[in-house]
């Protein structure tokens, strides 16, 4: 056989594996997982599920409000948008940190946005779905599992719960820190 024959041969058996790439079913040898961001707040460390981040900002300037909401920081421009700013630390019952560097944007009721204000962003993790466990002890109620990270379990923010109980306590009108007994 010819040369010429040889990688004729190969090109058509590559295009028929290819093609029969396409019609074979899913594998199901590969792990879930899931893609988080690694923060610290309080220098304690916390895992944020990708999925519920839209946007990561660092160095954003806040304009601040008069509010009886200690956790709000104020407002900042992100992206064409203005946004609340709330101090994740306050929110988890940290000290309000007035000048954070970081902030995740997430959705906020129907078309809204918050953000959400924190000191150190460590890393973007994909965590494999068994290294996802039930928070360890009973704690803050946006805090119902907790990950593996680096041999370290660390707690996992429920973001919709943090988000639900911000705009609970902005349409009561009520002030209410959170401790967290650390």
């Amino acid at each position: 056989m010819s040369r010429a024959a040889e990688i004729s041969d190969r090109a058509a058996e590559l295009r028929r594996s290819f093609d029969m790439s396409f019609t074979a079913p899913a594998r199901r040898d590969v792990p879930a997982a899931e893609d988080m961001l690694v923060i610290h707040v309080a220098e304690v460390p916390y895992a944020i599920r990708l999925a519920c981040v839209l946007g990561l900002h660092a160095d954003c300037a806040i304009t601040p409000l008069p509010t009886p909401v200690p956790e709000l920081l104020g407002i900042a421009a992100l992206r064409g948008a203005i946004v609340p700013v709330y101090s994740l630390g306050g929110l988890l019952g940290h000290a309000v940190l007035r000048t954070p560097r970081w902030f995740v944007t997430t959705r906020a009721g129907r078309d809204g946005l918050l953000a959400l204000a924190f000191e150190c962003f460590v890393r973007q993790a994909r965590i494999a779905a068994e290294q996802i466990c039930p928070a360890p002890a009973p704690g803050l109620p946006c805090v119902r599992a907790a990950v593996r990270v680096d041999d370290r379990l660390v707690p996992l923010l429920d973001i919709p719960a943090l988000v639900a109980d911000i705009e609970r306590r902005v349409r009561a009108g009520t002030p209410q820190t959170r401790s967290s007994g650390t």
